[in-house]
C-alpha cells in the first residue's frame, strides 16, 4: 500500500521537527501562555535581552535557539544526559554524570536566577534555560538505549544509523 505525499508529509514532518528551531520555539511558545504576555515583556525580555542589541535574535522565540548557537565544547554536554534504556538486554547500570548534563544546566540556571552564586550571568543562564527545558523535551536528548545492537548504547540515537 502506497501512502499519499499528503500522509507521508503529516506522519514524518512532526518526527523530523522534533529536534529543529521550532521545536524549541513550540515549546517556549507554551511556557509564555502560561506565564502571560505581561510577565514576559516586563520580566523576562529584559533579562534575555538587556540591551536590545543582539543583531541575530529579534524576538523573544528566536531566544529559544540561542544555546545551539552559543554551544562550545565546555556548553556541548550541557544539552542532554544520556539515561539508560534497556531493550531485551542486561548490562551493569552505567553513572550518571552529576553535572555538566541538561539537568544539571537546569538546575544551575534557576539558582542563578533565584541569585544564588553559581558564576555564571542571569541572562546567559536564562537563555540557557529557555533552551534546555526543550531540550529535555526531546527523548533523544535523554535517553541512551542498550541492546544486543548497540551493547555501549546509541549515545542519544548518535550510534544509530
Amino acid at each position: 500500500m502506497m501512502l499519499s505525499s499528503g500522509l507521508f508529509v503529516l506522519l514524518v514532518i512532526p518526527i523530523v521537527f522534533q529536534w529543529s528551531a521550532p521545536a524549541h520555539m513550540i515549546i517556549w511558545d507554551i511556557a509564555m501562555i502560561e506565564l502571560g504576555e505581561d510577565y514576559i515583556k516586563n520580566k523576562i525580555w529584559p533579562l534575555i535581552e538587556p540591551n536590545n542589541t543582539s543583531p541575530r535574535y529579534y524576538n523573544i522565540y528566536e531566544y529559544a535557539c540561542w544555546a545551539d548557537d552559543a554551544k562550545n565544547s565546555t556548553t556541548a554536554p550541557w544539552h542532554f544526559i544520556n539515561i539508560p534504556y534497556f531493550i531485551n538486554y542486561s548490562k551493569p547500570l552505567p553513572p550518571l554524570p552529576l553535572t555538566d548534563n541538561v539537568a544539571w544546566c537546569i538546575n544551575i540556571a534557576k539558582d542563578t536566577l533565584k541569585g544564588k552564586p553559581t558564576g555564571y550571568g542571569i541572562t546567559e543562564m536564562l537563555r540557557f534555560l529557555v533552551h534546555c527545558m526543550g531540550d529535555g523535551h526531546q527523548p533523544l536528548h535523554v535517553s541512551d538505549m542498550y541492546s544486543s545492537q548497540f551493547p555501549d548504547g546509541d549515545k542519544g540515537g548518535i550510534a544509530f544509523q
